[in-house]
C-alpha cells in the first residue's frame, strides 16, 4: 500500500484520540499474544470484501439493496434505528482524534476528549469558554430561520464536536440535544432561575443526567443480551462487577472499547432511511461522493428535504412491545410510508455504501484504496494498536470462547444458504492468515460473531421470517459495554449514579426515570411535533 495513504490520518471517521488523556488497556499486553499476519492489508481487504475482483458480496459486504418501505429481513426489531445515530453521538462525546493514522504503531493513543459522559460534544468549553455558542441567557445558539445547527459562512457547524455534522441524522440528533438544553433553560428560568451562567449550570446538569440515565436505562438494555446485562447486575460490589475495567483505570478508556467492541454499531447502519413521508424513497447513507443531495453525506447546511420524523425512528409512547429489551413484531403492510424503522442486525455483515466512504467522512483516499470501507479501517486500527482478541478477553472473563466452527462472517454472497462461511473457508485468505484470525479473532468481529449467535441456522439470509429476528451483544462484547459506562459514570463525582444529589432528582422529560426514553429528550425539545 502506498505510505501516502497508510499516513493518512483517520481521524475523521473513528478515530482513537490524540493529545490530551492516554488511552488505557483492560488487558495486560504480558498476557496475550497479538494476532499476527503475513499481509495485514490483504487478508483485510478479503474480510471486508472490497478485493478489486470482487463482484458480488463476500466478507463483511451485504452486497447491493434497494431501498424500500418494506420489513426488511436484516432488521432487527430490538433496536429502532434512531439508537444508531445516539450511539454515535455517545461515541463523540468520550472520543476525538485528529491525528492518528492507518499504520501507527503506538500502543497508547492519546484522546482530546474527557472519559466522562458529559457532553462536552454539545458544551464544547462552556458557556464562559465558548461564548460564540451561547446567547446571554444561557441558550445555546440554534438557527432560528431553519432549525439547523448554527453554522459559519462555509457551512460547517459551529458546534462542540465537528463530527456531529457528520450526516443527516447524527446532526439532528445534536440539534435535538441543544433544542432540549434550550427548553431546560426556558422552564428554569421561569421557576425563578437567574438568566446566563446560572441557567446554563442547571439545565446542563439537568440535560447531562437525562442523558446519562438514557444511556443506562434504555440504550444498554436494547444492545445487550437480557442475560449478561442480569449478570453484571446481580453482581455485588465493584470487585465482582468490574472482571475487567478496574477502579484504577476508571480515568481512562479502553482501547478494547474504542477501536473494537464500541464499533459493533456499524453493523446496524442501513443501507438507506426514509427520514419523512414526503421524500420520495428512502435516502441512501452514503452513495460515495459528497454530494448531501443525493445521500446522507453532512458537514454542510442540512438539506430542508432531510428533516426527520422521529415517529419513523424511534418508538413512539403506546408502540406496543417497543420498550427497552422488547421487539414487536415488524409483520406490518409493505410500502409503508410511515412505519417505524429498526437497524440492521448486529452481525458480521456492514451495508455496501460503508466500503467506499465519501471522501468528507474517509479523508479523499483513492478510489482503489481498501481503507475507504469502514471494516477495513476498524481492523487495521485494531491490529496497529495490538488490541487482544475475542478469545483472550473470553478467557480473562473466564468464559468459553466461542466454537472454532462458529468464527464465521455472515453474509449475502456465502456459499450457503444461511449466509455463514467459516473464516478459514473464506476465498481468497492465506491459509496460514485464516487459521490465524480462527484462533485469535479480532475483537470487533468477535463481538459481532457472539451477536450473530442469535440468528437461527436453517433460515436463509434473506428469508422473510428473519423480520422478527432479534441480535444483542453477548459475553464479551456486552460485558466491555457494561464495565466502561458503569465505570465511568461511578468515577465521576457529578454524575447521576456518582452524586448523592441525584439521587432524589425527578428528571423534567419524564418524572419516572425508571421509563425515561430517548424518545422523552425529543419531545421535550419540540422535535417530535
Amino acid at each position: 500500500m502506498d505510505d501516502k495513504l497508510q499516513n493518512m490520518p483517520t481521524g475523521s471517521h473513528g478515530g482513537q484520540g490524540s493529545q490530551d488523556a492516554a488511552f488505557t488497556r483492560l488487558l495486560n499486553p504480558s498476557t496475550f499474544t497479538p494476532l499476527r499476519l503475513s499481509d495485514p492489508d490483504h487478508a483485510f481487504a478479503v474480510i471486508t470484501g472490497v478485493l478489486p475482483d470482487a463482484t458480488v458480496a463476500s466478507g463483511t459486504n451485504q452486497g447491493a439493496d434497494d431501498p424500500n418501505d418494506d420489513p426488511d429481513p436484516l432488521e432487527n426489531p430490538r433496536v429502532p434505528a434512531g439508537y444508531t445515530y445516539f450511539g454515535q453521538f455517545i461515541d463523540h462525546d468520550l472520543t476525538f482524534d485528529t491525528t492518528s493514522s492507518l499504520n501507527t504503531t503506538r500502543q497508547r493513543p492519546n484522546n482530546e476528549r474527557t472519559p466522562r459522559l458529559d457532553l462536552d460534544c454539545v458544551y464544547g468549553l462552556g458557556f464562559n469558554g465558548a461564548p460564540y455558542m451561547y446567547e446571554p441567557n444561557g441558550k445555546l445558539v440554534i438557527d432560528p430561520a431553519t432549525g439547523d445547527l448554527p453554522r459559519a459562512a462555509n457551512d460547517r457547524a459551529i458546534i462542540g464536536d465537528p463530527r456531529n455534522d457528520e450526516n443527516s441524522i447524527v446532526c439532528q440528533v445534536q440539534r435535538g440535544f441543544i433544542n432540549f438544553h434550550n427548553k431546560v433553560v426556558d422552564r428554569l428560568i421561569a421557576s425563578g432561575t437567574k438568566p446566563g451562567v446560572d441557567a446554563w449550570t442547571a439545565a446542563r446538569r439537568e440535560v447531562q443526567w437525562t442523558y446519562q440515565t438514557v444511556i443506562l436505562n434504555d440504550y444498554l438494555v436494547r444492545i445487550i443480551q437480557d442475560d449478561v446485562r442480569g449478570a453484571f447486575q446481580e453482581a455485588k460490589g465493584p470487585g465482582s462487577m468490574f472482571r475487567l475495567y478496574k477502579h484504577h483505570k476508571w480515568n481512562a478508556l479502553p482501547l478494547e472499547f474504542t477501536a473494537a467492541a464500541y464499533r459493533f454499531g456499524h453493523s446496524m447502519i442501513r443501507n438507506a432511511y426514509r427520514l419523512n413521508p414526503a421524500q420520495p424513497s428512502p435516502q441512501r447513507i452514503f452513495d460515495g461522493m459528497d454530494d448531501g443531495k443525493d445521500s446522507l453525506v453532512g458537514f454542510g447546511a442540512l438539506d430542508p428535504s432531510h428533516h426527520v420524523k422521529w415517529g419513523l425512528l424511534l418508538p413512539a409512547p403506546g408502540m406496543p412491545n417497543t420498550a427497552p429489551g422488547q421487539a414487536p413484531a415488524n409483520d406490518g403492510p409493505k410500502d409503508d410510508k410511515n412505519r417505524l424503522q429498526f437497524a440492521y442486525k448486529m452481525d458480521t455483515s456492514l451495508v455496501a455504501p460503508l466500503l467506499a466512504l465519501p471522501p468528507r467522512i474517509a479523508g479523499n483516499p483513492l478510489p482503489a484504496d481498501p481503507f475507504r470501507a469502514l471494516a477495513a479501517r476498524n481492523l487495521k486500527r485494531a491490529y496497529n494498536f495490538r488490541v487482544p482478541s475475542g478469545q483472550d478477553v473470553a478467557r480473562a472473563l473466564h468464559i468459553e470462547p466461542l466454537a472454532a466452527d462458529r468464527i464465521e462472517i455472515r453474509t449475502n454472497g456465502g456459499t450457503t444458504s444461511n449466509g455463514f462461511v467459516k473464516v478459514v473457508d473464506l476465498p481468497g485468505l492465506d491459509p496460514a492468515d485464516a487459521w490465524a484470525i480462527a484462533r485469535n479473532t479480532p475483537l470487533w468481529l468477535y463481538c459481532l460473531m457472539e451477536a450473530q449467535q442469535m440468528i437461527p441456522r436453517d433460515l436463509p439470509y434473506d428469508d422473510d421470517r428473519q423480520t422478527a429476528v432479534t441480535t444483542a451483544l453477548g459475553p464479551v462484547g456486552g460485558r466491555i459495554l457494561l464495565e466502561v459506562f458503569h465505570g465511568i459514570l461511578l468515577a465521576d463525582g457529578e454524575s447521576v449514579i456518582g452524586s448523592h444529589a441525584a439521587e432524589s432528582w425527578v428528571p423534567m422529560a419524564n418524572p419516572d426515570r425508571t421509563k425515561l426514553t430517548l424518545w422523552d429528550i425529543f419531545a421535550f425539545a419540540g422535535e417530535t411535533m
